[in-house]
């Protein structure tokens, strides 16, 4: 059996058809790349693996940049791309939360993301019911279907209203189901309206109450002698959900308005 051997830079580049490979390959000190080339691609595989190379081919000389690389002997000190070698620079560290904990918090001590590990069917079926509790908000008050926006409320509902978002001082101030009819009935005064529901977030979710954030871009037209104008609203509402026999309600909805633009339409 004839064995072709070519040495290079302290390494070696070997193609062969027996096992004495091997004793090629485990003297040297550097190889950076090796080549096994057999018809039984089966036994090149078995050999393959026991050499101790910076990359190792079978057969065809192909070449995979994503694969993991070098550090073997000489042949590198680190493996790029390998996501073993990564783990074995990082450290591992265990930890636990409860749902309720603020992962990361904003200067003004705001939650801004929350952990989460495996999500239960019962959990995600909550978030969805209370995203669309936000949704069902938007919808009608768009449709002046007050006595449905209502019935998203509890009946001691605490609804408050910040004009201003930078004043602590609220604008308005309701503490009843009934006490929301007035307010949802104002939106009658403008020819249309359309809320675009943003971003949601919960921040605090048990198995009956939640609390969370979310954005809206209201937009209020009015028609007046035939010439069109558009208020935009940002609002901000910070909510608080509970669950009674099996729906997700508003308990309290604070309202911040970021800022309003007015201006004509076409």
């Amino acid at each position: 059996m004839q064995t072709i051997t070519r040495h290079y830079i302290d390494g070696a580049f070997v193609e062969s058809h027996g096992t004495e490979v091997m004793d090629i390959f485990k003297p040297t000190t550097g190889q950076v790349i090796a080549r096994v080339t057999l018809a039984d691609e089966e036994r090149a595989r078995r050999l393959a693996s026991q050499i101790r190379a910076g990359r190792v081919v079978i057969n065809n000389m192909t070449d995979d940049p994503q694969a993991p690389w070098g550090g073997f002997k000489y042949s590198g000190i680190g493996r790029e791309y390998a996501a073993t070698e990564s783990r074995r620079f990082s450290n591992h560290e265990p930890s636990s939360s409860n749902r309720s904990c603020r992962a990361r918090t904003s200067e003004q001590g705001d939650q801004l993301m929350s952990k989460h590990g495996a999500t239960s069917p019962s959990e995600a079926a909550d978030r969805l019911a209370i995203r669309e509790l936000v949704e069902a908000y938007a919808h009608c008050a768009d449709r002046r279907d007050a006595k449905g926006q209502m019935s998203l409320f509890t009946p001691d509902t605490h609804f408050v209203v910040f004009m201003n978002a930078k004043d602590p001082t609220p604008s308005q101030e309701l503490h009843s189901r009934e006490a929301l009819a007035p307010v949802f009935a104002d939106l009658n005064k403008y020819n249309a309206t359309t809320h675009f529901v943003g971003q949601t977030t919960i921040f605090t979710l048990t198995s009956d109450r939640a609390t969370g954030e979310a954005y809206c871009l209201a937009h209020h037209v009015t028609v007046d002698g035939g010439k069109r104008r558009l208020m935009l609203a940002s609002l901000r509402y910070l909510d608080t959900f509970v669950k009674l026999d099996g729906a997700w309600l508003f308990s309290e909805r604070l309202l911040y308005v970021d800022w309003l633009e007015e201006r004509a339409l076409s």
